[in-house]
């Protein structure tokens, strides 16, 4: 009984323990995705005539979509009206769209660029990483934070990924953001017809230190039972479940099997 009362306590203080957690923050362009909403909450779908120049952006102002079951929202400069952005829902046209794809199309010959903007909600430390899809065409693509040009790529600049698909991506580790600055990601064709298409993600989640386990050096502490390299509560659950047995050969009342 009263070993059962100790697993219990245990236990209690595990859970209340485990509480105290807080998750790492995360903004994801593609599952922060709603219909109907654009600013959506830090993320806003918009157009620039120089996506290189933060004052020339502008929110796309016609929500649209071609087939509401496949296409969630098809956000245009205007009603019909190209740049737009959207994102696939169940539409799947390889090598042009994949399903769940935030999707980014701009005219050529000098036309409009698209624009996806994020405005951060609070400071700290924070990843950056945008990787970009090519579809077809030629495109020059942009990373601009505040008035800062952090990346300027064309096509040349894409290289095949282990599926064969042109992709660039990139990385700000560790930086610093304060709450309001603001990040565009664009996309414009650079021919003299026709339009463009890149499938683009994007995160910005909350730094995290690298993590050198225990493992990664060969040591365990004498009590890690579990050898998850942290001597807590579950180690102490496993003792306690094995709590005043024993395994000495001399003693009759020893039952305990160690193999």
């Amino acid at each position: 009984m009263k070993k059962i009362m100790v697993l219990v306590w245990i236990a209690i203080l595990w859970v209340g323990g485990a509480g105290n957690l807080s998750a790492q923050i995360v903004y994801d362009l593609q599952t922060d995705w709603v219909w109907n909403t654009n600013p959506n909450g830090p993320w806003s779908y918009g157009h620039s005539a120089d996506m290189a120049d933060p004052q020339q952006y502008q929110v796309n102002e016609n929500n649209q979509s071609w087939d509401p079951n496949t296409c969630d929202v098809w956000w245009a400069r205007h009603y019909d009206q190209w740049p737009l952005i959207w994102k696939a829902d169940g539409y799947i046209e390889p090598p042009n769209s994949y399903d769940g794809e935030v999707i980014l199309q701009a005219w050529g010959n000098g036309g409009e660029a698209s624009v996806i903007r994020f405005i951060m909600p609070v400071e700290g430390y924070f990843d950056i990483n945008i990787t970009f899809s090519l579809r077809y065409s030629s495109v020059q693509n942009v990373v601009v934070l505040n008035d800062t040009v952090m990346l300027d790529i064309t096509s040349s600049d894409y290289y095949y990924n282990e599926l064969g698909r042109l992709i660039y991506r990139y990385r700000l580790s560790n930086h610093w953001l304060s709450a309001g600055d603001v990040i565009d990601v664009g996309v414009r064709d650079i021919t003299s017809s026709g339009n463009c298409k890149i499938a683009l993600v994007e995160t910005i989640s909350e730094y995290t230190e690298p993590v050198i386990r225990c493992e990664d050096l060969g040591r365990y502490h004498p009590a890690d039972m579990n050898r998850d390299c942290y001597f807590d509560m579950d180690d102490l659950l496993i003792m306690l479940h094995n709590w005043l047995d024993c395994n000495d050969p001399a003693d009759p009342a020893c039952t305990m099997v160690i193999s």
